[in-house]
Formats: structure tokens, C-alpha cells, sequence
């Protein structure tokens, strides 16, 4: 079975934004997805947050257009009552990153891919960067 793996806002800017030197590892993450090596998922919370930073950097129209194509790649984890009231509980000081352990619980993932692990340390869901993954998971 494929893993599920729920993608974090900053992995997804690396590869949309060419972020260097982290882009290389990002897209294999992305590619393993297309490829249906894993199964990818990503929190409603995260759109608006890519299309505010994509916007500034490459424009509104090639934000809205990478987020439509990130959503036939990805699977979307909606942001609902009990992924909020789940997320208040979690501990850390970063709403967001509590939403995205929320979220990456609620669709059951096996990992949440970031490349800001160590503010995950208290997650229920094992957060590690695009890099530890390819190298304990290889293509």
C-alpha cells in the first residue's frame, strides 16, 4: 500500500518557488505523488497561505494556476469543526503546524513531510523532511 504522506505548506513553496537547495528533494516528494509511489495529501489551510506567499513571488495568475494543479494532485483535508477543536489540544506554540497534525490525523497519514520537523516534536504523526524520507524510503 502506498504511504500517505500529508505535505506541508513549506515543501510545496520550495518547489513552486525554485527554493534552492531544498527544491531538488521537495519535487521528488511531488513527483513520487504523481506517480502514485504515495499517496499525497495537504490541509485546506494551506491554500490560502500558498496562494498569499505564490501570489507576491510569481503572481495571481500563476498561483491560482499552481493551485489548481496542486489540487488534481493532492488529496484536500478540509479544515472542519473537529480538525480545529482536535488542533486546539495539540501541543505547540504554531496554530498552523497544531492544524497540520490535526489534518495529517485526520486523513490517517503515515508521515508529515516538512522541512520544519522540529516543530512537530509532539505530534502524534511523525514529522520528517523530504531528504530523511527519500533516504529511508527510496524511489
Amino acid at each position: 500500500m502506498a504511504p500517505r504522506l500529508l505535505i506541508d505548506v513549506n515543501v510545496i513553496l520550495d518547489v513552486a518557488g525554485e527554493r534552492e537547495p531544498h527544491r531538488e528533494s521537495s519535487q521528488k516528494i511531488l513527483s513520487m505523488i504523481e506517480e502514485k509511489k504515495a499517496h499525497g495529501f495537504v490541509s485546506a489551510i494551506s491554500y490560502p497561505i500558498l496562494y498569499y506567499l505564490l501570489q507576491r513571488d510569481i503572481g495571481h495568475g500563476s498561483a491560482r494556476e499552481f493551485l489548481t494543479v496542486l489540487s488534481e494532485l493532492m488529496s484536500i483535508v478540509p479544515t472542519d469543526k473537529a480538525v480545529l477543536e482536535r488542533a486546539v489540544s495539540v501541543e505547540t506554540n504554531d496554530y498552523e503546524d497544531a492544524i497540520q497534525t490535526a489534518s495529517a490525523e485526520a486523513c490517517r497519514a503515515d508521515f508529515i513531510v516538512t522541512r520544519d520537523a522540529g516543530g512537530y516534536r509532539k505530534s502524534s504523526v511523525k514529522a520528517i523532511t523530504p531528504s530523511e524520507y527519500l533516504a529511508s524510503f527510496p524511489v
